[in-house]
């Protein structure tokens, strides 16, 4: 599923992937609304940050706040494992400094040139490959 500027989310445990090229790999908390006991929700994603997010990754640190323009989430099965594993691929993020940016959204694109990931697998794969694929260790 692609995902398309505006949803937010706080960092948490980023570190440079060892075993893939140009890739932050961490966790992406979202908050998904209030519950019937008027309790916040939140949902946490495993998350790569590839090509324009590599490099902007680096800078986060533990409880940033940012502003997806760009990502995919993918769902995979191993057999092996028998195991569902759900990735959030972030392309594209805006930082928010502090608690007032929250204000400041919705971003819209036109403010920002959003570099659209493919849609087709080949495509995909392509992209992946020529912006930081799998590396083998």
């Amino acid at each position: 599923m692609k995902i398309q500027c505006g949803e937010r989310g706080t960092v948490f445990n980023l570190e440079v992937n060892q075993r893939r090229k140009n890739t932050i790999t961490g966790n992406v908390s979202t908050y998904e609304g209030k519950n019937q006991n008027n309790k916040a929700v939140y949902s946490s994603w495993q998350a790569n940050f590839v090509g324009k997010a590599f490099e902007a990754a680096k800078e986060l640190t533990n409880k940033d706040k940012i502003v997806i323009l760009s990502a995919n989430l993918t769902n995979s099965y191993s057999r092996e494992k028998n195991r569902d594993y759900t990735t959030l691929t972030i392309f594209e993020f805006i930082k928010l400094e502090d608690k007032s940016d929250n204000e400041k959204i919705p971003i819209q694109n036109e403010q920002h040139e959003v570099e659209t990931p493919p849609v087709y697998e080949e495509e995909y794969e392509q992209y992946e490959a020529e912006n930081g694929g799998y590396v083998e260790v």
